[in-house]
């Protein structure tokens, strides 16, 4: 490339040998930041370095004419959340450049333009049911609701918490929304209304990282940094029999069998465990596997 942009130098500055040199230059930075990691696997070459090339680069756009389906890069930090809308044909991710973003699941395209709103961190995303819109929750301490289409705000932000929100998911009728906060407790939204449902629901005694509707909408499901998980009644806003204590870390992810008669759960402990969701109790072992 070096010795190509000396030589088109020397030629007539036409048109052409600009696009030239700006051809050379571009591939020569992709083979510096890229030469060993295409040296060591060749599929890198598109799974690595075409996603991160920067947009208008002279490369770039000729390699997207004939690479279609190649990662996309669209956040400017790193992204916190994805969820599949539930035809499968869309994707929502949140990120810490405080942007919620809509992608085509076909092509690997941005829809529209960045949704913007939040002014800190994006750390969880869902659609609602009819894919009609996009539950938001951030470090800013709100929950959001956009329409999916638009990418405009419904609607007020809903403000209840008081401390980041890490996990936020619509009820399956779509009529409610969930939170769950490093405030400690988890709160139910009216999703037409933007209205808390009830009182915040207090029984954890540390931050809630992830909250899960039952596939019925009657409980609800949270796991907490105080490596207990709870389930609740989603009329009452009542705890459901006792914390479920098994992890002897932290509760980061949890969710519901497609029955409703199981919770899954992940914690910092290395370990996935499974409980029967009506009495509370763990099914089989734990599952190890994970060294982190």
């Amino acid at each position: 490339m070096e010795q190509m942009m000396e030589w088109i130098k020397a030629a007539e500055e036409t048109r052409e040998c600009v696009t030239i040199q700006a051809m050379g230059r571009d591939i020569k930075k992709y083979v510096d930041n890229f030469g060993k990691i295409m040296v060591e696997s060749t599929p890198h070459l598109y799974v690595s370095g075409f996603p991160l090339l920067p947009a208008e680069s002279v490369l770039s756009k000729a390699i997207q004419q004939q690479f279609h389906k190649t990662i996309l890069v669209g956040h400017d930090k790193g992204i916190n959340s994805v969820a599949f809308s539930i035809n499968g044909k869309r994707i929502v991710s949140g990120s810490s450049d405080c942007t919620v973003r809509i992608w085509d699941a076909q092509t690997g395209k941005a829809i529209g333009n960045p949704i913007k709103g939040h002014n800190c961190r994006v750390l969880s995303v869902a659609f609602s049911p009819d894919g009609k819109r996009i539950v938001s929750g951030s470090s800013d301490c709100t929950v959001r609701i956009w329409d999916a289409q638009t990418g405009n705000l419904i609607g007020k932000p809903l403000k209840g918490h008081n401390n980041q929100v890490w996990s936020v998911a619509f009820s399956p009728d779509g009529r409610t929304a969930v939170s769950g906060s490093s405030d400690f407790t988890v709160m139910i939204w009216d999703a037409e209304t933007g209205n808390a449902v009830g009182m915040p629901l207090k029984g954890h005694n540390n931050e809630v990282w992830s909250v899960a509707f039952s596939p019925d909408g009657r409980k609800l499901v949270s796991g907490s940094s105080d490596c207990t998980v709870r389930i609740w009644d989603t009329k009452t806003g009542n705890a459901i029999e006792r914390p479920l204590k098994g992890h002897n870390n932290l509760v980061l992810s949890v969710a519901f069998s497609p029955d409703g008669r199981k919770i899954v759960l992940g914690s910092s402990d290395f370990t996935v465990k499974i409980w029967d969701a009506k009495t509370g109790n763990a099914v089989g072992m734990p599952l190890k596997g994970h060294t982190d």
